[in-house]
């Protein structure tokens, strides 16, 4: 099995950067400042998502620009941690500990 190097994805304009959001973001159940129209204000920090938040504070070089945003096998940019409204939110795996019990559910 071969690893394929991922690549990561990052609007390139305010327009893009738009239906990037659109597309994802607003119907993304992680963040209820986008999908509900709250004032960011209003949210914990359970409603709002943080791979949002880093992609506006780190460059898209940086290590931890988030590995979410990236271009699919098409080459069309997706959000891999998408979970569409409504549904439940999975956990948020460590990536820092070894899988003891991987495959497993």
């Amino acid at each position: 099995m071969t690893d394929k190097k991922i690549q990561l994805y990052r609007p390139s304009n305010s327009y893009e950067g738009d239906w990037f959001h659109c597309e994802w973001c607003r119907k993304c159940a992680r963040d209820s400042a986008m999908n509900e129209g709250l004032s960011i204000d209003e949210c914990d920090d359970s409603q709002k998502c943080e791979i949002l938040g880093d992609t506006f504070i780190y460059e898209v070089d940086d290590p931890d620009y988030p590995k979410q945003w990236q271009y699919n096998e098409q080459g069309h940019p997706i959000c891999t941690a998408f979970i569409a409204e409504g549904e439940p939110i999975p956990p948020i795996r460590e990536d820092k500990t070894i899988d003891m019990f991987e495959g497993e559910q």
